[in-house]
């Protein structure tokens, strides 16, 4: 942090605290995190997936969504062809 930084987070953290309703002040572990979240949050993610989903976890995943849409798209056709569905359900 920069020296006018450093000098200003007791200011920030009080107006925080006024505008959050928070009472206590936040712990410095936490506020890091946070800061670094909003500034790299993509890379964070990319970080968060890489390290938790490992092996065939996209390939699962991909699986399951293509069976959600094939489902779909016939459930749609069946009830497109079907005698007893008025227009209003078609």
């Amino acid at each position: 942090m920069e020296p006018i930084a450093t000098e200003m987070m007791p200011r920030i953290q009080d107006e925080s605290c006024i505008i959050s309703g928070v009472t206590r002040d936040e712990e410095k572990w936490r506020h890091c995190v946070q800061e670094t979240n909003n500034a790299l949050s993509f890379a964070v993610g990319a970080m968060y997936v890489r390290e938790t989903f490992h092996g065939n976890s996209k390939a699962s995943v991909s699986n399951v969504l293509f069976s959600v849409v094939t489902h779909s798209v016939v459930s749609c056709k069946l009830a497109y062809r079907a005698n007893w569905a008025t227009g209003f359900v078609k």
